[in-house]
């Protein structure tokens, strides 16, 4: 088997498998979920149950027939670090855990999220009216007509 297909092959049971070392386990208890929250339970490799941080931009596409499922958002993956990561995604899972979410988001600023937030309810031709102070710059970042 080369590893292409090994990749496609992991890319398609993806969508119906759950990972190894994935958690089943659901505690009520907040110090529990924050730390084994979410579906990573331990690295089926070395069995560390902390989360590795990977350092990378970028990933291996499993094959032309993985990556048009992975762009087509037909299967669960990483393409790009900007988008997502596997340590993000456990972030995620878990704090939506914490929360009761059916999901949450990650973002690396107080400004992406306030950009997020107003982008989310605000539709073509509203005006946004805010206080000065909601975040740092973000009255100049917008300048009054």
């Amino acid at each position: 088997m080369t590893i292409q297909q090994s990749t496609e092959t992991i890319v398609d049971s993806a969508i119906s498998q759950p990972a190894p070392g994935a958690s089943t386990y659901k505690s009520r208890h907040p110090e529990t979920q924050a730390l084994h929250g979410g579906s990573f339970r331990f690295d089926p490799t070395t069995g560390a149950v902390a989360v590795p941080i990977y350092q990378t931009t970028s990933y291996q596409l499993p094959g032309t027939q993985g990556a048009d499922k992975l762009f087509a958002l037909e299967a669960a993956g990483h393409l790009y670090t900007r988008v997502s990561n596997p340590t993000q995604d456990a972030f995620e899972q878990r704090l939506a855990e914490l929360e009761g979410g059916a999901a949450a988001l990650a973002l690396s600023s107080g400004q992406a999220a306030s950009a997020f937030a107003i982008l989310n309810v605000a539709r073509t031709g509203d005006n946004i009216v805010s206080a000065a102070g909601l975040y740092g710059g973000t009255g100049r970042s917008s300048p009054p007509r």
